[in-house]
This record gives structure tokens, sequence and C-alpha cells, in this order.
């Protein structure tokens, strides 16, 4: 099981492949690059929640590990592209920005997880409820096929919880990764 890992532990290593490619060691990671629009439009659904509204978030993705989340939250809080990041780009002004909104995201409640199945997350989200008190569950998954599962689990932790559920879902199909073209979203 992948137990929900929190803000902290995740933007700890965002940070750490951040320092990476500033100090030419780190690479950039092709999931992170690609901007997918869906994912894109979760990523900002958890932030507003977990920041803006200062509800307890669970991010639960299936196109980013925990690590690759934390780092489009980093980036997308701080106005920081992620372009300008993997090309080394980044000056005082925009590492003044990461710092700012890490601070922000690592004092906020927001969780994160990658199941391999929904119905494990179903069980993680409901013991973060009872240890916590879940008000907000973003669901990502990659495509908006075989949604009918999903949204069943998602009713129930609703049910249970009474978390406020979002699912967002892509367009791309099950087995493909990336949408060649595809534009990096700022």
């Amino acid at each position: 099981m992948n137990y929900p890992i929190s803000a902290r532990a995740a933007l700890s290593h965002a940070i750490d492949h951040i320092e990476r490619l500033q100090n030419g060691k780190g690479w950039a990671d092709p999931a992170v690059v690609a901007r997918l629009p869906h994912a894109y439009l979760a990523v900002r659904v958890a932030l507003r929640s977990a920041i803006a509204r200062q509800r307890l978030t669970c991010f639960v993705s299936e196109s980013f590990s925990p690590d690759q989340a934390a780092l489009h939250m980093l980036c997308l809080q701080a106005h920081v592209t992620l372009r300008d990041l993997n090309r080394r780009k980044l000056g005082r002004t925009e590492f003044t920005r990461l710092n700012i909104a890490a601070t922000k995201i690592s004092a906020s409640s927001i969780h994160f997880t990658s199941p391999t199945l929904f119905y494990q997350a179903a069980g993680e989200l409901l013991d973060l409820q009872r240890a916590q008190g879940l008000h907000t569950v973003v669901c990502e998954r990659r495509t908006d096929r075989n949604l009918d599962a999903w949204r069943e689990d998602l009713e129930f932790v609703s049910r249970m919880t009474g978390a406020e559920i979002h699912l967002i879902a892509g367009r791309l199909p099950v087995a493909g990764r990336f949408i060649s073209g595809l534009r990096q979203m700022a």
C-alpha cells in the first residue's frame, strides 16, 4: 500500500530535485516537464483547497508520484515555470519565491498518494479521516475511460468522511503517457 505522504516529505524530495538540477547533477524527468492540462487543473484544485481554504486535502494522482506532484505545486505556487527550472534558468528572485511557496505548502494540510488500485486509496483516505479529519480529496486520472469503479469508491469515501471530492480525468490513452506536441503550460 502507498500510505499518504505529507507535504513536508514530498517537498523535501522535490527541493532535492531542484538543487540537483541547479547544480548540473540532475536531469529533467519527462513526466514532470510534460504538463498535462487535466493534471495541472487537479494540482490547482488541491493547492486552493489546502492553502487558500486551509482544509486537509489528499491529492491522489495516477500521473504523478507524490514528489512530482509536490514539484508541480511548488512551481505553481511560486509562479516559476517547470521549463525554466529544467533549463536551469532560475535567479535569486525565483529561488526566493520557491522558498516562500515551500513554506506555505509545508505548513498546509496536504497529503499525497499514488495508488495502483483505487480501492487501496479509499482505505487510506478513511484512515486519514479518522486520524486527522479529511476535508477534500482531489483525484487525478490519466484517462476518462472506466471511471465507474473510481466514482463508486469516491462516493463511498464521501459518504463515510463527508469529504468534498473532485475527480479530474484526462483524455490520454490508458497505455500512453504523453501527447506529442503538447505545449507546456506556465
